[in-house]
């Protein structure tokens, strides 16, 4: 398995082209004005297969209309909890979106509307690409987290970062279901590598030393 990771758009969001036998699967998908996701893809001569989303906020979704012209055969999952943020017409994230800014960003970000709708949903346990789905509401209500158990990888989205957590002072944020979600993390083995969506990547062990939330 080959990891790279993309830190890209205003809010440094945290995105991962993962290979993993012949196929390329992207962990979240964050605008970017430059192309860098799209570009990098295409440098290395790569199809883009499947892109897994951890939840619906803008800064995790909105580079998927871009993603989807240039592979137009690419699958798209979330959380079924989470999909309305793909299928409403844009008003959960346009919520989202004015909760920062009201002018030149929130126009701009309008730009990448309306999104594709999801083709796969995700529930707690499922399988899916060499993942499984572990279901962290919190952050937002269909957050999500994607283990790989043999590689002791953690794609921990929003719910987990560096000696902090997602915050739940947004629309359907809830700190009683991240804490809840959080001590699910806390089980895991200490030696399992967390690649979250902002900030430097960690370990359960770690967290489990240094996070006052865990």
């Amino acid at each position: 398995m080959i990891i790279t990771p993309l830190s890209v758009g205003a809010f440094a969001t945290n995105c991962y082209i993962v290979e993993d036998n012949s196929s390329v699967t992207l962990i979240d998908a964050p605008p970017t004005e430059s192309s860098k996701i799209v570009n990098f893809l295409k440098a290395k001569n790569l199809n883009l297969d499947l892109i897994i989303l951890t939840h619906g906020h803008f800064d995790h979704v909105l580079n998927l209309r871009e993603l989807k012209d240039d592979f137009p055969n690419v699958k798209i999952a979330i959380s079924k909890a989470d999909s309305p943020y793909l299928t409403d017409g844009g008003e959960l994230i346009k919520q989202d979106i004015s909760f920062f800014d009201s002018g030149l960003f929130y126009n701009k970000m309008m730009s990448y509307l309306p999104l594709p709708s999801p083709d796969i949903l995700l529930n707690d346990q499922d399988k899916i690409s060499s993942f499984e789905v572990l279901s962290t509401p919190g952050h937002t209500p269909g957050s999500i987290c994607l283990l790989n158990r043999e590689e002791k990888i953690l794609f921990s989205g929003d719910t987990l970062f560096k000696a902090s957590i997602g915050r739940t002072d947004l629309q359907n944020g809830n700190f009683t279901q991240i804490i809840s979600s959080l001590q699910k993390l806390k089980k895991l083995d200490e030696d399992i590598l967390v690649l979250p969506g902002h900030g430097p990547s960690t370990t359960i062990g770690f967290e489990k030393k240094n996070n006052s939330y865990l």
